[in-house]
């Protein structure tokens, strides 16, 4: 395993579900659309350091890099006096992030793992200040074990700022329309009715539809409650979590883009759900149903995140 911060590698590592949506599933493959979103991406980290509060002769581990976003940010905002460990579960995305740590000329502040949260052999105990994290819990089942890893490899006194999305709700809408989707059918369906039907399967094919299923997914088994609770149980000490609930509003896109807009990394999008598993003509019913909406208005959404901050005691 490479630790160390460097180049590129010459023989980049196999893209995989994390780095094909990171880099490219969110956006639809869209250019535009990325540049479009950095302002609220930017804003995420922001709230995370602000948490997190890093200083300089500090070391700063940011679990599940992802591009680096968060790590670089803090290297950026606190200079050449702060020190980032930079860990990943995807080989793919620490390549991406040791290519960016290179063009940044931060290279020689950063050292590279790849690692999944609940599993930081890498890292000796009390060996980091601060530990952060941005949308990685939410893809952990063990969140108990991640958690204690998180308090082993911080210092006495060290920090804990996390940003974790909360997805709770977008399952309760695709097990509400799949609960009126078996009720009994109308005598003559309308086309309401029929595109109701077409939109609960594409809902139900990227969120948990049941009760049972919500609850034991990572994503949507938990809630802000939940997750200070979790922090609290391992240990940590002036914990405060603060759920954040704000208002998106995405132009209005070209259909291809919304079709390859990918909501999670472990979700298919829709243009792959439209090819695998509707028919021709239920493909151009939905088509003429959405796409005059998507490509005529801005759309709304709400995006739901936790941030908790936490001290491992001295």
């Amino acid at each position: 395993m490479n630790t160390s911060a460097g180049h590129a590698s010459a023989n980049p590592s196999t893209p995989d579900e994390w780095s094909r949506w990171l880099l490219q599933g969110r956006f639809g493959d869209s250019d535009a659309l990325a540049r479009g979103m950095q302002p609220a991406l930017l804003e995420l980290a922001d709230r995370v350091l602000r948490l997190a509060a890093p200083q300089p002769g500090e070391t700063l581990l940011d679990v599940g890099t992802g591009d680096g976003l968060v790590a670089f940010r803090a290297l950026a905002q606190v200079g050449p006096g702060l020190q980032a460990w930079l860990s990943d579960i995807s080989p793919a995305l620490l390549d991406h992030a040791r290519a960016r740590a290179t063009a940044l000329g931060v290279a020689d502040q950063c050292r590279f793992v790849c690692a999944s949260a609940d599993q930081l052999n890498a890292l000796p105990d009390a060996s980091v200040d601060i530990v952060t994290t941005r949308s990685v819990l939410a893809y952990v089942q063990d969140k108990d074990r991640a958690l204690a890893e998180f308090f082993r490899v911080l210092r006495p006194g060290g920090r804990m700022a996390l940003a974790e999305p909360l997805m709770r709700d977008d399952a309760m809408e695709a097990i509400a329309l799949r609960d009126l989707m078996q009720g009994d059918a109308p005598a003559e369906p309308s086309p309401e009715h029929g595109i109701l039907r077409l939109i609960s399967r594409w809902k139900s094919a990227q969120y948990p539809d049941t009760f049972e299923k919500l609850q034991a997914h990572p994503m949507t088994g938990f809630g802000a409650r939940d997750l200070y609770g979790l922090v609290l149980q391992t240990g940590f000490g002036q914990v405060h979590a603060e759920h954040h609930m704000d208002q998106r509003v995405t132009p209005p896109m070209d259909w291809p883009t919304f079709c390859a807009r990918v909501p999670h990394p472990w979700a298919p999008s829709l243009a792959e759900l439209l090819q695998r598993d509707f028919s021709p003509s239920e493909r151009a019913e939905l088509e003429a149903h959405l796409r005059p909406q998507v490509e005529g208005s801005p759309s709304t959404s709400t995006e739901q995140m936790v941030f908790v901050s936490a001290r491992k005691p001295s």
